[in-house]
């Protein structure tokens, strides 16, 4: 048995503990009335009868706090309202998305125009540098020369790998977004992205998300470069500067207000299994 007073072990039926010397049985009747013992063994203390019971003893305090901190419990993001995702690091995420999407886009086309396709990149990297309007300058047989049905004109070629390359865009981010929560970039920074509710996103907010971003880009193209006659070269920094405006304003980009989401810092806690996981 253990004292009721200080936690030491005493023999059975012991009355008086040589440690404190209190009184076993005098124990509801003291009521800690001078000191709160440090420590006190499972099971007590006992019910007391009283409208304003003592104060229960530091040691079983203690004791409730370290098994309340084993029991774990699924949690979700960012209990106590979103923690926006660091600006730097979302900025910094994107660049690495799109050097994948680049490599990506270079890998697929090249497997789908094995002997073509580098002189066809070829081209398309000098009109990334003009304006459309110049287009009429380039002679039609540098770009019909690859015997191409639906390229005959630079202004096809512009168009064609437009369309590709905005439709890799949404499958990328959709795919990883929907399986890892976030875009590879992001995710590997700490990014994940939550819904207004601080939930998880289901599939239908990331393919409004992949929607909204081939619009955005296919919007840019089409008033930027088709109409008021801007280069790529000018093109790209002024999507994305349209784009991310109100990130600075309110943390969420264009894509994000869209699609109602946010980027938000992923918090990894501790399932009741012991494995640790990404909740949401």
């Amino acid at each position: 048995m253990f004292c009721r007073f200080c936690g030491k072990e005493l023999q059975e039926d012991s009355n008086y503990c040589p440690h404190c010397g209190n009184n076993q049985n005098n124990y509801v009747e003291q009521q800690f009335s001078n000191t709160i013992p440090p420590a006190i063994p499972i099971g007590y203390p006992p019910a007391i009868p009283s409208e304003n019971p003592p104060a229960i003893p530091t040691g079983y305090q203690n004791y409730t706090q370290r098994q309340a901190t084993m029991n774990y419990a699924p949690q979700q993001y960012n209990q106590g309202g979103p923690q926006s995702f660091n600006l730097f690091k979302r900025f910094v995420g994107t660049l690495i998305d799109k050097i994948f999407i680049v490599v990506l886009f270079l890998l697929v086309f090249i497997a789908i125009f094995p002997f073509k396709g580098p002189g066809l990149l070829g081209v398309f990297t000098a009109l990334f540098f003009m304006s459309p309007h110049d287009y009429e300058y380039i002679s039609h047989g540098v770009v019909s020369s690859f015997n191409l049905s639906f390229i005959s004109t630079p202004g096809d070629l512009d168009n064609f790998i437009t369309v590709v390359f905005s439709l890799l865009n949404i499958i990328y981010y959709v795919l990883s977004e929907a399986l890892m929560g976030a875009s590879p970039g992001k995710r590997f920074l700490g990014g994940i992205i939550i819904d207004s509710k601080n939930n998880k996103v289901d599939i239908f907010r990331v393919l409004l998300r992949g929607i909204c971003g081939g619009a955005l880009i296919m919007a840019s193209v089409v008033t930027l470069h088709n109409l008021i006659g801007l280069s790529y070269l000018f093109v790209v920094p002024l999507h994305f500067l349209i784009l991310d405006v109100p990130l600075f304003f309110i943390r969420q980009s264009l894509i994000d207000l869209g699609s109602g989401t946010i980027y938000a810092k992923r918090k990894t806690v501790a399932n009741p299994s012991g494995i640790s996981a990404i909740l949401s």
